[in-house]
């Protein structure tokens, strides 16, 4: 590896460079943004978008990025030449709206649920002015035929819908919410959607247990748009997924109080329950250390506390860092579950993603403190996982895991029946019906412009 004189890896002076290009073009977005330059402003936006897919294909869908979501657009982008893929950072568009916005008054107590109900309008209004003409320019650097976004509720995007909508181009959400607990869903309208406004063209769902339910919002009343559904794009890779070579469990870890918060249940039940959240973990890390012939990869969420939760466990299990184990906050779950032959998870999608692939799937057995009361995904269908509580538990299930569980079990029809109401089943061709959506709107749009 290259070094310069002082001694810097070569590597490091790239990542040096990438970070001081980064903080240069944040100071210019921030500058634009204080001067009202539409110009500045919209060409630091054309610098930030990532193409993904064939960059000369007939359609261009600006996409504003978010987790998740990017894994669902970019399995669409590795699956047609039609459409090119841009993807926009929302944190751009959030560092713009705020310099509107907070100079308001009122801008602490702006929500998703109170935008569209007078909160801060003239400073809404301010920053849509703004963002039609930033909109107008970037069309010219990087034209786009339709916008999509994984949610419609974003503060940041919905002057961006109104100005695209009113321009005949279509705004569509490929809807990433919504996959609760079955038992759950017909609270999600009112607890989560409520009060807010939907802005678009076409709406798209995961499921049509997701669609039912959160229709009954009264976000959509009077409304106008269609609505489909697709499945999860970012699953279709996984659908006849080859067993895993090597003996990889990956862990896709779980911080307790954020997974209990919602439960009605008592303090000290609560405490208990996390409490064996944590044991859960020890658990794993202990398997790992008696089997240093199986790799285990901790997958955490990005956030610092997620990390530190588990790597502090892992040291209060194993009393060192074990050369088998690997705690992370990076890398894209459908990566990981291809390269597993066992997935561990708890009210995670990755739990269902896990059972396309073919893959044993391991939850924690948590009934005991939650009573009658819905607590897991799998809970009605036990049959197509494991759960466990104890250290033998794990190494049951861990057993004869080296072929694709799809051939030794659980019995495909109820597996089947499972992801079709979870994620309208498992073809793999939930990107095909997500583009085709996409297209469709774009091709009326543009019969529209051209008749009117």
């Amino acid at each position: 590896m290259g070094r310069n004189r002082g001694g810097q890896t070569t590597v490091g002076m790239a990542s040096t460079l990438i970070g001081w290009k980064g903080q240069v073009a944040g100071k210019m977005l921030g500058v634009g943004t204080q001067l009202e330059s539409a110009s500045v402003v919209a060409w630091m936006l054309r610098k930030s978008i990532r193409e993904w897919g064939n960059k000369d294909a007939k359609h261009r869908v600006l996409c504003i990025q978010r987790s998740i979501f990017e894994e669902d657009v970019r399995a669409m982008a590795e699956r047609t030449d039609d459409v090119c893929f841009g993807m926009l950072p929302k944190a751009k568009l959030h560092d713009i709206f705020r310099q509107f916005v907070d100079r308001h008054p009122q801008a602490r107590e702006l929500t998703e649920y109170n935008y569209h109900h007078g909160c801060c309008r003239e400073a809404l209004e301010a920053y849509g002015t703004f963002m039609e003409k930033v909109l107008s320019i970037l069309g010219n650097h990087w034209p786009f035929d339709a916008v999509l976004s994984g949610n419609f509720g974003y503060l940041q995007q919905q002057e961006v819908a109104r100005i695209v909508e009113n321009r005949g181009i279509p705004f569509i959400t490929l809807f990433k919410e919504g996959l609760v607990i079955p038992a759950y869903l017909d609270e999600l309208p009112k607890k989560v959607i409520d009060r807010k406004r939907y802005i678009g063209s076409k709406i798209i769902f995961y499921s049509e247990q997701i669609r039912d339910a959160v229709l009954k919002s009264d976000a959509f009343d009077g409304a106008e748009f269609e609505v489909a559904v697709s499945g999860i794009p970012r699953m279709d890779r996984l659908v006849g997924a080859p067993a895993a070579k090597k003996k990889r469990m990956v862990l896709f870890s779980f911080y307790p109080e954020d997974k209990f918060r919602c439960f009605d249940s008592s303090p000290d039940t609560l405490k208990r329950a996390c409490d064996a959240a944590d044991g859960f973990h020890r658990i794993i890390y202990r398997f790992a250390k008696d089997n240093p012939d199986w790799e285990l990869v901790v997958k955490t969420k990005v956030g610092e506390r997620y990390l530190t939760y588990a790597r502090d466990l892992l040291v209060a299990e194993c009393g060192e860092v074990l050369a088998n184990v690997q705690v992370t906050n990076a890398g894209a779950a459908v990566d990981l579950i291809e390269e597993a032959r066992v997935v561990v998870a708890f009210q995670s999608t990755t739990g269902i993603e896990a059972l396309v692939a073919g893959r044993t799937v391991i939850c924690p057995d948590f009934g005991e403190f939650f009573g009658d009361e819905p607590w897991d995904y799998f809970q009605d269908h036990p049959e197509l996982v494991t759960y466990a509580k104890s250290l033998t538990d794990i190494e049951q299930a861990v057993r004869g895991s080296g072929e694709n569980v799809e051939k030794q079990g659980p019995a495909p029809q109820r597996r089947d029946e499972f992801l079709q109401k979870m994620v309208h089943g498992a073809d793999g061709k939930a990107s095909e019906r997500v583009i085709e959506a996409i297209v469709a709107s774009i091709e009326s749009r543009k019969q529209n412009r051209e008749g009117a």
